[in-house]
């Protein structure tokens, strides 16, 4: 898998309407052709909210609804943007100075994202310019990774307009590293799956190092996706980077406790927590599991302080190593 590089075949437009659709639209825009087109998917995360950032494992599949780009590489030194969807105004700038601005997180935006990764990562003087027309199937701010995938469809257009090669694997790092130009500190599933997702399965993504494992699906199972068509743009707040750190900083702070009671010793270690007791847990770092024979004897006390987790009372309990 580390070594793949995304696939690539030809198609025959007439057997593609979408691609002929987009082709012709493109031909309206920019007067001249598409050279190639590229698609990246959106994904609905099945297990794990908001633990990729802390670099706990996820499970999320790719969806059919997506972004395509049509791309013609330029000899000239301007990079224009547009966007089938007349909401989306069009853009254009010089690659050799890409700027991002983060305080008004417009869709063109995400797309320079994209750019400014494979420009940096090769430390290009000179990066080629290209016309590029952008469709978009997946609701905008609908948490279905429209914006990830767009920076993911960005970088691969990217990738083959200056005629350089990634793994799949290098993509999906490099990407998720790419999406932060834009101010947001996400974690790496949605641009993992974006490159690593096959077709029937979903995937268990780790990371450090990133690797997939494939989640075979029931036959016929079928996935309910609702829209609720509130929209939240994660870069137009400080929201989703507060989340980021409350996440962060709870995986430090028990770790810490917990680093204690993981000493190996003869005797009980006794956790109590403070007066008035409040609510007590106990988060294991990346890797990290509990002793084979250690075992938990929780001693409840008022049991109207005592909160339920996983059907354990997590407010007092001595825990023998032995």
């Amino acid at each position: 898998m580390a070594t793949d590089v995304p696939p690539t075949r030809s198609v025959q437009l007439v057997e593609e309407p979408r691609l002929l659709k987009l082709k012709k639209m493109f031909v309206s825009k920019f007067q001249s052709t598409p050279k190639f087109y590229a698609r990246a998917p959106g994904r609905v995360n099945l297990i794990g909210e908001h633990i990729d950032y802390c670099g706990y494992s996820v499970l999320p599949m790719a969806i059919e609804q997506d972004i395509l780009i049509a791309a013609e590489p330029l000899s000239t030194s301007v990079l224009h943007l547009a966007n089938t969807n007349p909401s989306y105004v069009d853009f254009s700038t010089n690659p050799n100075n890409i700027e991002i601005n983060q305080t008004k997180p417009l869709w063109h935006n995400y797309f320079l994202c994209g750019f400014k990764g494979i420009e940096d990562h090769f430390n290009l003087d000179n990066p080629s310019g290209m016309n590029c027309l952008v469709e978009g199937t997946i609701p905008a701010s609908s948490g279905l990774s429209s914006s990830s995938a767009l920076v993911c469809c960005a970088g691969l257009v990217t990738l083959l307009a200056n005629g350089k090669t990634l793994s799949k694997v290098e993509l999906a790092e490099l990407c998720t590293k790419s999406e932060r130009y834009i101010g947001t500190e996400g974690g790496g599933m949605d641009q993992s799956i974006c490159f690593l997702a096959e077709k029937g399965t979903a995937k268990l993504i780790e990371f450090n190092p990133l690797r997939a494992t494939d989640v075979r699906l029931p036959r016929g199972v079928t996935f309910v996706i609702a829209n609720s068509c509130v929209e939240m743009n994660k870069a137009a707040t400080s929201h989703y980077n507060i989340r980021v750190m409350e996440c962060r900083l709870a995986t430090k702070v028990p770790y810490g406790f917990h680093q204690d009671l993981m000493k190996p010793s003869s005797k009980y270690v006794l956790a109590t927590t403070p007066s008035p007791p409040t609510s007590c847990c106990f988060i294991l770092a990346p890797g990290q599991v509990l002793p084979q024979r250690a075992c938990f004897f929780l001693q409840g006390l008022d049991s109207g302080h005592i909160h339920m987790t996983n059907g354990i009372r997590p407010l007092r309990c001595a825990i023998p190593f032995g």
